[in-house]
């Protein structure tokens, strides 16, 4: 078209290079695409083996790269040297700019229509031109041509880019292609564990393989700075095809990182080196690590299950108040004591897993001695959190009891994982608890670190023996939640049968009976109402069960007055929401009862030195002091047989408690104790000072031997001293 109109052809030459612009960038991001995802598979086939020498790595890319270049030369050629339809080309600059109404479909169609100049037809072609380029030369066009698919094309571009950058700085295969070979002449200086296996004719009918860690081969306590070196050896009769080991930190998302193939097909060895810091570990941190390698044929096997723990140098370990010897330390001890049995458990439940027993009653049975371990680690927690409770009274521990309480609920679920045959949940349950059991190590130790002062047990040595008010303080706040969480439980006993009650009459009678009903599920709701009003200690930590119940009784009172068809179905929701919190308050109580009789242990003790006290210098005890001493001995071992009776309390001890405190034992404690509190001579003192002490000093023994055998051995070791193997490892 010659329409001798300057700023037409310019728009027209404007919207042709724009459409060849997004065709270019169509093209080359299709490109761009198919170029990176090969780049990727070559990456993948440097990490898996199947490419083993840099020079065929490089030529592949060189040629990549020319035939890149050839085809990207050819394709700017191709699209920037296409003839565009002019027709067109004014049909578009036509959408984007409307206020040319159709002149530029007109001027093409005259032209196309080649016209002689002398037609009378073309008087209004220079008139029609000269208007179109007016507008245009107002306004340009911008025409619209469709650019889905070439932000498609860059899109899956940019997404394969990204992915092979995060291969490539992940798996270093760069760096796997040219240490290959090192590695392979370095591995074979050590001695190794499994020979290679013979290829006889039974082991090619018999699948067999195996992985280990032959070094170090057993758990390490190691320190922020430390590096591990690992000897990975794998073996099996079918060619090995995937070989990687795998690390967990407390109890986390497993980490996979794997490793090359070996220069044999059937056997492998391999030395990774664990960098402490490279994995951003802290103090306290544990390391979960083990190899596992696969077959050509599908079959998988593993090595066993190792940890490594970061601990501070002992010597910052026993600048911790108390030294050695305090209650701080102790306490992390014991603490320590439950992660390490933890790992043991973790360690048992994957060779489990790994090495199926050969009949179903080994497996039931090997089954069962995890589910029992996991039973025992839940009740040491639990008492473990009852004594720091008592112990570290009025420290700022809150947190770490929360987080202790927690683990104990996860290490009873994990229990019933094992106990249900629910493995790979029972391993998610397992993995929880240590996370959390480690977790509250942490903040222990923070907790100790911020607040040295309030840990100190020379402090509360200098503080007075309570003899006399602050026992009996104690004493009586002990006896009155016994009574008040008696009452409490009787109360929601009953309002559950009443409930239970009030949930049958609606199955079994007609609606016209649903105000009655109404009223008194109403009633039932506002006396549970008042009654947690009046006792809000007893329901401090069933609050939410509080909350669900009254909800669900509110509901079902709703219901029987609308005469709704859901009132039997939510009235026997309220039954079930009332049972849940009869539960949640029995084992509330039942942590409530543990946490007193330690202090009532506590108490025992304090009294056995008060009458060593008197044993030492009987003239210097007034009369009102053994009274009192007596008074308070005999309530405290009474509520200790109190507790040791109650069958939630008492399931958590063990007979010796009980028998202690039997009715013969006793009646004598109670008759030589009220002796002593009457008696007026110095060797009479002496003497029932000395007897009492003894049978005291037994009930205190008697409730030690009946505490769980986990928290008895935690006891009788100190966890956080390396044994004799841990300065030959590092």
């Amino acid at each position: 078209m010659n329409t001798g109109k300057p700023n037409i052809e310019r728009n027209l030459r404007r919207a042709a290079m724009k459409w060849k612009w997004l065709r270019l960038l169509q093209h080359t991001g299709i490109l761009a695409s198919v170029v990176t995802l090969l780049m990727l598979l070559l990456g993948v086939a440097m990490v898996r083996g199947w490419i083993t020498r840099v020079i065929p790595s490089v030529v592949m890319i060189v040629l990549l790269g020319c035939a890149t270049a050839i085809y990207l030369l050819v394709l700017v050629v191709i699209v920037l040297s296409k003839k565009l339809e002019r027709k067109w080309l004014a049909g578009k600059v036509e959408e984007g700019q409307p206020q040319l109404l159709d002149r530029l479909n007109t001027l093409t169609f005259l032209e196309k229509l080649k016209l002689p100049a002398t037609s009378g037809l073309l008087w209004f072609y220079p008139r029609i031109a000269k208007q179109a380029n007016e507008v245009l030369s107002t306004t340009t066009s911008s025409p619209r041509f469709p650019k889905l698919y070439p932000l498609l094309s860059s899109g899956v571009f940019a997404l394969i880019l990204v992915g092979t950058i995060y291969f490539y700085h992940r798996y270093e295969p760069w760096k796997q292609l040219n240490t290959r070979k090192a590695a392979d002449e370095t591995r074979v200086e050590k001695p190794f564990s499994l020979p290679p296996p013979d290829a006889n004719a039974l082991e090619q009918k018999n699948d067999w393989g195996e992985v280990k860690i032959t070094d170090p081969a057993h758990d390490m306590k190691v320190t922020k700075v430390d590096a591990v070196q690992l000897q990975i050896e794998a073996a099996a009769n079918q060619q090995l095809t995937n070989t990687s080991w795998f690390t967990t930190v407390n109890g986390g998302a497993e980490e996979s990182h794997l490793l090359p193939p070996g220069a044999e097909p059937k056997y492998a060895v391999y030395d990774p080196v664990i960098y402490v810091d490279e994995f951003h570990l802290s103090d306290w941190d544990v390391m979960t690590y083990y190899a596992k390698a696969r077959t050509e044929r599908g079959s998988s096997y593993a090595s066993e299950v190792y940890f490594l723990e970061v601990q501070p140098f002992r010597e910052d370990i026993l600048k911790m108040p108390g030294g050695e010897g305090g209650s701080a330390y102790q306490m992390l001890s014991q603490l320590t004591d439950l992660i390490n049995r933890q790992q043991h458990v973790i360690r048992q439940t994957h060779h489990h897993i790994q090495s199926a027993p050969p009949t179903p009653q080994m497996e039931e049975q090997d089954r069962g001695k995890l589910t029992g371990a996991e039973k025992d680690l839940s009740a040491a927690t639990k008492h473990l959190y009852a004594e720091m409770a008592v112990t570290m009274e009025n420290k700022p521990i809150g947190e770490v009891l929360d987080q202790l309480a927690q683990a104990e609920k996860t290490l009873e679920k994990a229990s019933g994982s094992l106990q249900r045959n629910e493995m790979s949940v029972a391993q998610n349950d397992e993995r929880e608890a240590l996370r959390q059991l480690v977790e509250t190590r942490k903040i222990y130790q923070k907790t100790i670190s911020d607040n040295p002062e309030a840990f100190d047990d020379k402090k509360q040595d200098g503080e007075q023996s309570p003899i006399a008010e602050d026992a009996k303080d104690k004493l009586k706040e002990i006896a009155e939640f016994r009574n008040e969480a008696k009452a409490t439980k009787d109360f929601v006993e009953q309002s559950l049968k009443k409930q239970q009650a009030l949930s049958e009459q609606a199955k079994s009678g007609s609606k016209t009976n649903y105000p009655k009903l109404a009223q008194e599920q109403r009633d039932l709701a506002k006396s549970l109402e008042e009654f947690q009003e009046q006792h809000p200690q007893v329901f401090k930590n069933v609050t939410n069960e509080v909350a669900q119940a009254k909800e669900a009784m509110d509901k079902a009172s709703e219901s029987f007055d609308k005469k709704n068809a859901q009132a039997r179905k939510l009235s026997a929701g309220a039954a079930k929401k009332l049972d849940d919190l009869n539960e949640a308050l029995n084992e509330d109580m039942a942590g409530h009862g543990l946490a007193n009789a330690y202090k009532l242990k506590k108490l025992l003790d304090e009294q056995i030195k008060n009458l060593e006290q008197v044993e030492k210098e009987p003239g210097n005890a007034k009369q009102d002091d053994l009274q009192k001493m007596a008074q308070q001995g005999k309530q405290a071992t009474d509520e200790l047989k109190t507790l040791a009776d109650q069958k939630t309390t008492g399931e958590m001890f063990g007979p010796e408690l009980s028998e202690s405190l039997n009715s013969t034992n006793k009646q004598k404690l109670d008759k030589d104790l009220n002796q002593l509190g009457q008696s007026a001579s110095a060797t009479t003192r002496e003497h029932l000072a000395r007897m009492t002490k003894k049978e005291l000093q037994q009930v205190s023994k008697a409730f030690e031997k009946s505490q769980p055998q986990v928290t008895q051995q935690a006891k009788k070791k100190d966890a956080l001293k390396q044994n004799e193997q841990d300065p030959f490892d590092k």
